[in-house]
């Protein structure tokens, strides 16, 4: 009898969120195996018909990294979301929620407004941030970590694991929740954990003296005001600075204050993760 490979994890589940956003999407091409007619077998239905993230992604077959089509559980309704997944880095299974990197996009791309980080905007296949509504839904439906990879002007490369990563809701401003972690480029996060998402538009840091957000031309989780920002202004390597503020994308640990990288990506995925199916026979 033919033997299926699953892999079962207990996840304990939040649902929230009511807004969904629809992202860029692409087209995934899936291999198959063309069989004779005579001994060509039945499809097997996919272990996670409707998956939340992009590990139930990898966990039904697909091993391509692209865009997929996901669902986050949601308390209304289970809506769809397109997603980049990462299958090759460290076993596969990351949901993409930020990229940065040469695709041609103005240096103050992510120079946006509240609306449009709560929404998301960008293409799934280049420059992006994937909406702080859909960062929500995906990491309030069980324990994520999340990992962040960057690329120096001389090509140099680091990345920051964390254990432990979420966000409240907006109505909480999308407060970041944060801790655990390890790597090679320094824990540059830490000043952020516990504060709200502050926009140009929206002053959430806790600086009296500075708007955070507008001075860096982003959207980020500052505080007074950072040691991390990959949403900053895209200067590629040592830069003086609009009025001489680290607007740049940068993370501090790394490569210090005003040397800002050139290409960065944060991905999220289950803290419970298989690398390994175990094999059972179907009764």
């Amino acid at each position: 009898m033919e033997k299926i490979l699953i892999c079962v994890v207990s996840l304990t589940v939040s649902l929230c969120v009511v807004h969904c956003y629809t992202g860029s999407t692409g087209t995934v091409s899936r291999s198959s195996t063309n069989l004779p007619p005579t001994t060509q077998r039945p499809p097997q239905p996919e272990p996670y018909p409707m998956p939340k993230d992009c590990e139930e992604v990898r966990r039904n077959g697909n091993n391509a990294s692209g865009v997929y089509t996901v669902y986050p559980r949601n308390r209304i309704a289970m809506c769809s979301l397109a997603v980049f997944c990462d299958m090759k880095t460290e076993g596969g299974g990351w949901t993409v929620i930020q990229r940065r990197g040469n695709f041609g996009s103005p240096m103050n791309y992510f120079a946006k407004l509240w609306q449009q980080y709560k929404q998301g905007f960008g293409s799934l296949d280049k420059d992006f941030w994937l909406g702080n509504d859909a960062i929500f839904a995906l990491t309030n439906q069980g324990a994520y970590n999340v990992r962040f990879e960057m690329q120096n002007a001389n090509g140099v490369r680091a990345y920051a694991n964390y254990d432990s990563f979420w966000l409240d809701d907006e109505e909480n401003k999308y407060k970041l929740h944060i801790s655990g972690y390890s790597g090679n480029a320094g824990d540059s996060m830490y000043y952020h954990n516990e504060n709200f998402f502050s926009t140009p538009d929206r002053d959430n840091d806790r600086s009296s003296r500075y708007n955070c957000a507008k001075d860096r031309s982003s959207g980020w989780w500052f505080n007074y005001c950072m040691t991390s920002n990959l949403n900053g202004l895209a200067w590629k390597g040592p830069y003086k600075g609009t009025n001489d503020f680290n607007d740049g994308i940068e993370w501090q640990s790394f490569m210090g204050a005003k040397n800002s990288l050139i290409s960065t990506e944060i991905k999220i995925r289950p803290r419970v993760f298989c690398t390994k199916h175990h094999a059972i026979t179907p009764q």
